[in-house]
């Protein structure tokens, strides 16, 4: 997620201790790529701004994003 990028308050209420995990079981050396993160929001059921805010909460950086959805 690019620091410029503000996350909205209902995309960081909406961050679960679960989805929090997911990210981070997901993440290598402090990254998680762009289509790992969508894939996890998919097995989660989650829209991609709450794995968006989820890796800003566990100090994870969103890679090699082509879409512009983080």
């Amino acid at each position: 997620m690019s620091p410029k990028q503000e996350i909205a308050q209902q995309w960081i209420d909406a961050v679960t201790p679960d989805i929090r995990a997911a990210v981070e079981e997901r993440a290598k050396d402090g990254a998680i790529t762009c289509t790992i993160a969508r894939i996890v929001a998919e097995e989660l059921e989650v829209p991609y701004q709450v794995i968006g805010a989820a890796a800003n909460q566990s100090d994870v950086r969103i890679i090699n994003c082509s879409l512009g959805c983080f």
